[in-house]
C-alpha cells in the first residue's frame, strides 16, 4: 500500500517528476544521508535507478532482474487480485527477436494475454531489460532471478545486505 501511496503522490504533479519513485521516497523522509536498511520494491527502470544512484549515494539499490520471457511466464501464473489488466495478446511492443517465441508461448498457453498487457505497460514505464549501467556504481547490486527460487533470491539479497552492513561496521 505504501508503494501505491507514493505512486499516487508522484502522479499528482502536472509535469513528470525526475526520478519518480526514488524522489518520492525522499519526500517521505528517506534523505540523501540516510544510512540504514530499507527494503522496497518501489524503484524500477533506468530513470528511477539512475536517479536514486546519482542523487542518493548512501542508498544501495538491489535489482531483482528477470528476462522478459521469464517475467511473462511468472506474470501468467500470478493470481493477484491487484492485476486489473485485460489482455489482448499484442506482441508488437516486444523486440523482434522475442516476438516469435512469445507468440508461440501465447498460443501454447504458457503465457497469457493479461501478462502481455501488464508487461507492455511496465515496459513503457521501466523498459524490458535490467539496468545496464550498474558497473558504474558501487551502490548498485544485481540479482539475476531467472533460475532462482524465491528462497534463493532471498538468500542472495540477504548476502548482499550482510555485505553492506559488514562494510559499514
Amino acid at each position: 500500500h505504501f508503494h501505491e501511496y507514493l505512486q499516487a503522490l508522484v502522479k499528482t504533479f502536472p509535469e513528470p517528476v525526475a526520478g519518480e519513485m526514488a524522489t518520492a521516497f525522499s519526500w517521505v523522509g528517506v534523505q540523501k544521508d540516510f544510512n540504514d536498511v530499507i527494503i522496497s520494491e518501489g524503484i524500477r527502470g533506468t530513470n528511477e535507478i539512475t536517479h536514486a544512484l546519482d542523487n542518493f549515494p548512501n542508498w544501495h539499490i538491489i535489482e531483482l532482474a528477470l528476462n522478459p520471457i521469464t517475467r511473462l511466464k511468472r506474470l501468467s501464473n500470478r493470481r493477484g487480485n491487484f492485476d486489473k489488466a485485460e489482455g489482448v495478446g499484442d506482441t508488437s511492443f516486444l523486440p523482434n527477436e522475442l516476438q516469435v517465441e512469445v507468440q508461440s508461448l501465447l498460443e501454447s498457453g504458457e503465457i497469457t494475454p493479461k501478462a502481455l498487457t501488464i508487461t507492455q505497460a511496465e515496459s513503457q514505464n521501466y523498459g524490458l531489460y535490467p539496468f545496464v549501467d550498474g558497473d558504474k556504481y558501487e551502490n548498485y547490486h544485481h540479482v539475476d532471478a531467472d533460475d532462482q527460487t524465491p528462497e534463493q533470491v532471498a538468500q542472495s539479497v540477504y548476502a548482499i545486505l550482510r555485505g553492506i552492513v559488514d562494510a559499514n561496521n
